[in-house]
């Protein structure tokens, strides 16, 4: 168990080579193509977590308003949506980016840094005794997986895991904790 608020976080991926050409391509050059093909993979790393419960909402982590603002979307969504439409399950806006400067955003940080900040940043929305997965592109030091299971967890909601396209070399998932 990661903490009491997330029990499990699948990588499909190590944030390396290709895979790490594909994501950063989709963040900072806006090639969503590759990556949108990688929405199968994603929906069968989601089958464990969900254990046939079709009920369970896809709650993407959104990105920093800045990165939206620049970007013109936010990927995590995106890959919530393109799962959804594989597996049938509801995309639910769970959470919301209440960053309000570039110092806030994580690229760069460090991994004290990161888990000292995240809960400032992050805000969930409704709840009512749900159950969801956090979905995102990158798992870092999993400080932003862990703040949004807990602010979710804190407004009714149950965060059943974490599946995210990829994680950095020098973190296994089953560490963070």
């Amino acid at each position: 168990m990661l903490t009491r608020d997330l029990r499990e976080v699948r990588a499909l991926w190590r944030y390396v080579g290709p895979i790490r050409d594909i994501i950063t391509g989709a963040k900072f050059r806006n090639d969503l193509w590759r990556i949108r093909r990688m929405a199968p993979e994603l929906s069968a790393g989601l089958a464990g977590l969900v254990g046939g419960n079709e009920g369970v909402a896809l709650v993407p982590i959104p990105s920093h308003p800045m990165h939206l603002r620049r970007r013109g979307f936010d990927l995590p969504m995106l890959l919530a949506r393109w799962v959804a439409k594989i597996t049938g399950q509801p995309v639910v806006v769970g959470l919301k980016n209440c960053a309000t400067s570039e110092h806030q955003s994580q690229i760069g940080v460090g991994r004290r840094a990161r888990w000292s900040g995240r809960m400032d940043t992050l805000r969930a929305v409704g709840g009512n005794g749900r159950s969801a997965i956090l979905i995102d592109d990158v798992l870092t030091t999993g400080a932003t997986v862990c703040a949004a299971a807990e602010q979710l967890s804190r407004s009714g909601w149950s965060v059943v895991g974490a599946c995210v396209l990829a994680r950095t070399p020098h973190n296994d998932p089953e560490d963070l904790g």
